[in-house]
């Protein structure tokens, strides 16, 4: 049985037999090591907008290479698509080719070295305090600074820290802020 692809992008209409036959024993094999509902469906959606995409090429499951799926992920992106959308679709893609080696069709999993977007850090709660209090202060003390490209600047350097480093950078008497409030003069 051939499926339309609903989702945005899916290529076409069919699915090659070779893609059927391979995306129904990945499924057996999801259930079978107790696979969570969920994830099987969004895995089966994922890896059937990879089948579209491979079978309007003309590509069977064993004919994708390391490259094909690096240009499949770079349509994920240019899709314009979040990155932990594109992280969960390459897991799928992942473990598909995992199954399908075990199974014997291939001998090694060209997903095997596909690596996830990296996902974007998000700054400690911590920081929009310290934006905060650094407003109010230069506000309080009457200095007149440019202060979005010292807050931009900050929240930089801090997205680079751990978060309980940046959280005790942010500390008012810590050493980076601490000139900026008066603490620490001679």
């Amino acid at each position: 049985m051939t499926h339309a692809i609903a989702s945005e992008g899916a290529e076409g209409a069919d699915i090659d037999p070779a893609w059927e036959a391979a995306l129904l024993a990945f499924e057996r094999d999801q259930k079978r090591r107790g696979v969570a509902a969920a994830t099987r469906r969004a895995y089966g959606t994922d890896l059937r907008e990879l089948a579209a995409w491979a079978s309007a090429r003309g590509a069977g499951p064993a004919d994708l290479r390391y490259r094909d799926l690096r240009s499949f992920a770079a349509r994920l992106s240019e899709r314009g698509l979040a990155k932990s959308s594109i992280g969960r679709k390459l897991a799928a893609i992942r473990s598909f080719f995992d199954g399908l080696v075990d199974a014997g069709p291939v001998d090694a999993n060209p997903a095997e070295l596909l690596s996830s977007p990296k996902r974007e850090q998000r700054l400690p709660r911590a920081l929009g305090r310290g934006c905060t209090v650094l407003r109010a202060r230069c506000d309080e003390l009457g200095r007149d600074l440019p202060l979005q490209p010292v807050v931009d600047a900050l929240a930089a350097w801090l997205a680079q820290l751990a978060p309980e480093e940046a959280t005790a950078a942010l500390a008012i008497d810590a050493p980076v802020l601490a000139p900026l409030f008066g603490m620490g003069r001679n």
